[in-house]
């Protein structure tokens, strides 16, 4: 049974199942502790790692006796909601974790789950039941993840979780094309670009999308949009693949089959083991170059 609901893409939510707030977790460390664990999946963390986290900046001694305190006030303020006793946290002597009871629903693991689903997706058209998971799962960022907190263990969770959503975006925009759901496919892209404005595969689906929807000035601008950004950001100019789409586009040409695999995918004519192959010959000759830069460190060394 559900007893608590914890909102971590945006700004950290805390409430019961009931919609009420859950009362004790005001102090930023206790509310950054449920997260942590909460972002663990499930697994216990050492209370040492857990202590280092949240207090980098004082000595081992007393960020431990700080967690001590924090975890208290987090048990307390948890384990008042619960009506049969169980402990929604596990604390043993060096680890800490979230109990296996599915009392705690959390914003992210429904994301990670439908990330699992969208993995084993066939590309393409989505069946129902993955298109509704995925809608679901998109519509519950509402910016990223623990947003406005600015500490320095939430970096990699950020970015993991901006990579999710715009995963399952692009599921969802490519669904939508095949399904001729222009518009639809559109707002899926934009949210793309909010996220990552220097993302190809994004314009390049949304130029597809404006043509195909016949507004052939909308795909033009959406390639300088593309081109602007990618100079900005990256110092680059566009993949050949859409600069082929753009030049299909200002000549008035017919563009090719729908869910054409956009940039970063596998060329047209191109296998996939082809693909395979030249990145095995990539890494073969990656490995060789590391081996030469390995020798003549060791020689400066021993010349030093």
């Amino acid at each position: 049974m559900i007893t608590h609901r914890i909102y971590l893409l945006g700004r950290f939510e805390a409430c019961t199942d009931t919609g009420a707030a859950v009362h004790g977790i005001e102090a930023r460390k206790v509310k950054e502790l449920l997260s942590l664990l909460i972002l663990s999946k499930g697994r216990p963390l050492q209370r040492e790692r857990i202590a280092d986290q949240l207090w980098p900046e004082i000595d081992a001694r007393r960020s431990k006796k700080y967690l001590r305190q924090t975890l208290w006030q987090l048990q307390r303020a948890l384990d008042e909601h619960v009506e049969d006793g169980s402990k929604l946290i596990v604390a043993e002597q060096e680890w800490i974790g979230l109990a296996d009871s599915g009392s705690v629903w959390a914003d992210v693991f429904e994301c990670d789950r439908a990330y699992a689903r969208s993995l084993d997706a066939p590309a393409g058209l989505l069946s129902d039941d993955v298109r509704a998971e995925l809608t679901r799962a998109v519509g519950l960022f509402r910016g990223d993840l623990l947003e406005g907190w600015y500490v320095d263990w939430t970096t990699s969770y950020i970015d993991i979780y901006r990579s999710i959503n715009i995963m399952l975006l692009d599921k969802l925009m490519l669904d939508a094309e095949l399904r001729k759901e222009w518009e639809l496919g559109l707002a899926y892209g934009r949210a793309v670009l909010g996220i990552d404005a220097a993302n190809e595969r994004a314009h390049f689906r949304m130029m597809r999308m404006h043509a195909l929807a016949g507004d052939r000035s909308g795909a033009l601008r959406q390639y300088r949009a593309c081109a602007q950004a990618l100079a900005e950001e990256l110092d680059v100019t566009p993949e050949p693949r859409t600069e082929v789409l753009y030049a299909l586009l200002k000549d008035g040409r017919s563009l090719p089959d729908e869910g054409d695999e956009a940039p970063g995918g596998v060329r047209d004519g191109e296998s996939v083991h082809a693909t395979v192959e030249k990145l095995r010959h990539l890494e073969g000759y990656l490995n060789s170059v590391q081996r030469e830069v390995n020798s003549r460190i060791r020689l400066l060394e021993l010349g030093a």
